[in-house]
């Protein structure tokens, strides 16, 4: 908005590469479709599973905002690499769920564990994998297999964020984190991290 706001600023049109002022006026109205577009999918989505929720409009640097929230949870989608091929077909709606976690003795291991296993139960987790710096407890394999889940083990050296960017894992993989893990980032390092790693991230508090 501050951008659009500067008199000499313009925007060139994606599929006709026409040129025009970029006015602050189209933008709000642009934020406004897009904003109602995403309050009646929630609303659709949240009524067909009887689930509450609100629905802010924030302006200004969202991580900021979001990560300081105690209790909540916050997720970011996935970004595309512009390296990357696009995929030609749609995807499949039937593709089941893919997710991947650090192994630890926090909390919030324990409640992605809990999470993995009641989405296997409805049948809608493919796959797991799970990063370790150390020897991952039989006790875990175990019952993940047991489950039907299949399981990828991947030993890293360190599952510090920066290591996090050499990561290659798939688009539709969800990388979920302790919360406490990303908090000292500030919102650049976070952008950067989003950016490198290229796939949906929940943060658990």
């Amino acid at each position: 908005m501050q951008v659009a706001s500067l008199p000499f600023t313009t925007e060139i049109n994606r599929i006709s590469a026409q040129e025009r002022n970029l006015q602050v006026d189209t933008l709000a109205r642009l934020n406004k479709r897009i904003s109602v577009k995403f309050q009646r999918l929630l609303d659709e989505l949240s009524s067909r599973h009887k689930i509450d929720w609100t629905f802010n409009v924030e302006a200004g640097e969202l991580f900021s905002k979001a990560l300081p929230q105690e209790g909540f949870d916050v997720f970011f989608p996935a970004r595309k690499r512009p390296a990357l091929k696009l995929e030609t077909s749609p995807p499949k709606q039937t593709e089941l769920l893919k997710f991947a976690l650090i192994y630890d003795l926090s909390p919030q291991f324990d409640r992605a564990m809990k999470m993995v296993r009641t989405l296997c139960i409805d049948g809608m987790v493919s796959e797991i994998t799970i990063l370790c710096e150390t020897e991952l407890p039989q006790k875990i394999t175990e019952q993940l297999l047991k489950e039907g889940i299949k399981l990828h083990i991947l030993s890293v050296a360190s599952t510090h964020l920066n290591a996090l960017k050499l990561l290659r894992l798939h688009s539709s993989t969800l990388l979920l984190l302790p919360k406490k893990n990303i908090s000292r980032l500030s919102p650049r390092e976070l952008s950067e991290l989003l950016t490198h790693i290229a796939t949906p991230l929940l943060l658990l508090d």
